[in-house]
């Protein structure tokens, strides 16, 4: 059962990069519910102050495990994706900020002020 996890798991962990690699802490427990004759799998991913959880129950383990894991690296993808496009709106509001600086430091006015007040 350890190696079935950690093979399905890698494919989570390959889209990891180095730092991150090494800062991540992984569980996964793997139950199997005697009465219902299921199996119920829990994932925990914790990396740079970021947890990711995701349960699933199946009548297969490798289902339920396959589930899981996708669910985590969906959560992780969303939001890396949700950064880089943070990261893009505060980059073009970087960009509409320096724009008329850059215009009037052309025009000569940007220092006119500063010499008036002289």
């Amino acid at each position: 059962m350890k190696a079935l996890a950690e093979g399905k798991f890698s494919k989570v962990e390959k889209r990891l990069t180095e730092k991150e690699k090494e800062e991540t802490l992984v569980r996964i427990v793997l139950n199997k519910s005697g009465a219902e004759d299921e199996f119920r799998v829990k994932i925990e991913l914790s990396y740079g102050g970021k947890k990711y959880f995701a349960t699933e129950r199946d009548y297969l383990l490798e289902s339920a495990l396959i589930k899981t894991t996708e669910e985590v690296e969906r959560m992780r993808r969303r939001d890396d994706v949700s950064y880089f496009e943070d990261w893009k709106k505060q980059r073009e509001a970087k960009r509409v900020v320096a724009e008329p600086l850059e215009e009037k430091a052309e025009d000569g006015e940007l220092f006119k002020e500063e010499e008036d007040d002289e």
